[in-house]
């Protein structure tokens, strides 16, 4: 909504919002200007002014039923060809992909969350205002690696964390590990990954001495501003031996000493009686954990499971 108020005010166009909650609204002065709260209704508001005026732009943003061919589609389909006539526009704003015909008639944007860049501002215009109010020992690394944590959730959710953090009436170095617990907990329930339980107490690694050196060395890569040197952050490690040798054990030990979530990509889950299915719930898989990441992605037996995939589906 913030890109559209501010679209609103550079263009000085009329335009109208609306919601389940309050209906349609003037979206400068947000004063209801029709009381009939439902998306039919809303969608006759519309037509019924822009039948009379031009240039007018009006934005639904909880329209459901709209993926098929059924009256709300035909409805919203029938107000976008009256919009195109008379200059004006209606834009939809949905979590859910929209009915082909539809589609046809406009432009589709996606929107993504804030990246480390964007989150950075976010964090910083979070806190920042704080400083004298309560303690805050945090650097300027430690905000890169809030940012580094929160990236890929909302502006909101980021927000809330935030401010559940500051509650307690300090911001301390400690509270970094709270982020990305936090985080953890809104994608705790991730189809095809295992969220995989650490106890850093319980961890001990003998005899892989090059891996702690190595982890030691990537992790400050995490936060690092790599882009000017067109380098990217460590991306994983690849690990081969018989059975019983602390392949698995490692994974958990990377995680801990990174402080990151581990999810285990459970092939078996994934699988599908479907052909193409099980490579589409593989591709929702990485995707899911991309979006929590920084996060630890633990592929398991993957020559065995992969050559299990094959077998069911050998296209």
């Amino acid at each position: 909504m913030e890109t559209i108020l501010e679209l609103a005010e550079e263009i000085n166009i009329p335009m109208y919002v609306h919601n389940l909650s309050h209906g349609m609204m003037d979206i400068k002065t947000r004063k209801t200007i029709n009381d009939d709260r439902s998306v039919a209704g809303g969608i006759d508001f519309a037509v019924q002014n822009i039948s009379q005026r031009q240039n007018l732009t009006f934005i639904f943003t909880e329209v459901s039923d709209i993926e098929d061919d059924n009256i709300v589609s035909r409805h919203i389909y029938d107000c976008v060809v009256q919009a195109i006539e008379r200059g004006g526009s209606i834009c939809i704003i949905s979590t859910k992909p929209f009915w082909s015909q539809l589609q046809r008639l406009g432009m589709t944007l996606t929107l993504e969350c804030p990246n480390e860049e964007e989150m950075l501002d976010i964090v910083k215009d979070c806190v920042v205002p704080y400083k004298g109010s309560i303690p805050i020992d945090w650097e300027e690394i430690d905000f890169k690696m809030a940012a580094t944590i929160l990236a890929n959730m909302t502006k909101i959710e980021a927000e809330n964390v935030l401010a559940t953090q500051m509650a307690k009436g300090s911001l301390t170095k400690d509270d970094i590990k709270s982020l990305s617990m936090e985080k953890d907990k809104l994608f705790s329930n991730i189809s095809g990954l295992e969220k995989v339980k650490i106890d850093p107490n319980m961890l001990s690694v003998g005899g892989l001495s090059g891996l702690q050196q190595w982890l030691d060395s990537q992790k400050l890569l995490l936060t690092a501003d790599l882009k000017a040197r067109k380098l990217r952050p460590p991306r994983g490690v690849l690990l081969v031996g018989v059975p019983g040798c602390g392949k698995s054990l490692s994974a958990k030990f990377i995680a801990a000493t990174w402080n990151l979530p581990l999810y285990r990509l459970d092939f078996a889950s994934i699988q599908g009686m479907y052909v193409g299915q099980s490579e589409n719930r593989l591709k929702e898989a990485f995707e899911s954990a991309d979006n929590a990441s920084p996060c630890i992605l633990w592929i398991d037996e993957l020559k065995k499971d992969w050559q299990q995939i094959q077998m069911t589906h050998p296209e």
